[in-house]
């Protein structure tokens, strides 16, 4: 019997008992030790817990260390351990492991729990509530999005696919992130945009990479169509943006990325086997297509759609043009 299971240990980054915690309950998760829902509740009695003793001993002693490694943080601090553990485990999960699908059943999970308000201090000394497990387009999604947003960058940006460990973990990111999306928990299209921006540009044939980066980038952009093609399509038809002047979907967004796809399936310039990931996204592109608009993330992430917009209004980078 093949073991599938996942080791996280590598990734932590912890002093204190209770992050060590939290780390190895989304380990058991991933790897179908724990229920989930059981595990959520877990997790959340204990960033109850140490918010509540790090706010106690702020309140006695302002200078009190903040360090969330160490077990020393307020509810933000907390989840921002929580949110970098699930980035960074994402990355060493393979993208047809059922840890991936875990990772996003736990921030669903989170948010059932009964609201839980913890006391914080701002950093002058302010008491403010914080609700914790909220994530709200209205509440910058608790960090997470920024959280996830940084981790793209300081992990990809400056030696972009170094080695092949690293397209890897680029590639599992991309499932992760897409994931996210598809299930509604958090609009991670800012980050899309890193990973696709020149597979989506109106030139169709346009490539500034090199080889292997690029086969990296169509290995990531077709993740995006295995675990979230239906969404993506549902922006490109609604014409969604984001924010007002942010990258704006249209079918247009749509049909430039199928024609790369097609593109890179049939030339010989290319591995076997990112052709063979190219097809297979044609093929689901072609298969979305068919079944038409069949999710509501438009809706449920409090995107604009602008119905009816015209696709020749945007530049070559597919933003919103002044």
């Amino acid at each position: 019997m093949i073991d599938n299971s996942i080791d996280l240990e590598a990734i932590g980054r912890h002093d204190s008992g209770q992050a060590k915690a939290i780390d190895q309950l989304i380990q058991a998760i991933v790897n179908g030790d724990r229920q989930i829902s059981q595990a959520a509740q877990e997790i959340s009695k204990i960033v109850i817990k140490q918010s509540e003793a790090y706010f106690t001993a702020r309140s006695s002693d302002p200078a009190t260390e903040y360090s969330p490694s160490s077990g020393k943080a307020g509810p933000a601090g907390w989840q921002e351990h929580i949110w970098d553990y699930l980035g960074r485990s994402s990355m060493v999960i393979p993208v047809d492991h059922p840890g991936h699908a875990s990772l996003v059943s736990l921030l669903l999970e989170l948010q059932k729990l009964p609201k839980s308000s913890v006391r914080a201090h701002t950093a002058d000394g302010e008491i403010y509530d914080v609700e914790l497990w909220t994530l709200t387009k209205a509440n910058h999604y608790s960090h997470l999005q920024q959280d996830l947003w940084q981790l793209a960058y300081l992990d990809f940006q400056s030696e972009f696919a170094a080695s092949p460990e690293d397209c890897k973990r680029f590639v599992n990111y991309s499932a992760f992130l897409a994931r996210l999306l598809a299930a509604g928990v958090v609009d991670t299209t800012r980050i899309f945009d890193f990973t696709t921006r020149e597979f989506r540009t109106t030139d169709p044939t346009r490539r500034t990479s090199g080889f292997d980066e690029y086969e990296t980038r169509v290995a990531a952009t077709a993740q995006w169509v295995f675990q979230a093609g239906p969404a993506v399509f549902e922006m490109c038809e609604k014409s969604a943006v984001a924010e007002p002047g942010g990258f704006w979907w249209t079918r247009t967004t749509w049909e430039n990325m199928k024609t790369k796809f097609n593109a890179v399936a049939g030339s010989s310039k290319y591995t076997q086997a990112t052709r063979d990931t190219a097809a297979r996204a044609v093929a689901r592109m072609e298969a979305i297509e068919r079944e038409g608009v069949t999710t509501d993330v438009v809706g449920l992430l409090e995107f604009h759609a602008q119905a009816g917009a015209e696709d020749d209004e945007e530049n070559e980078d597919g933003e919103v043009a002044e």
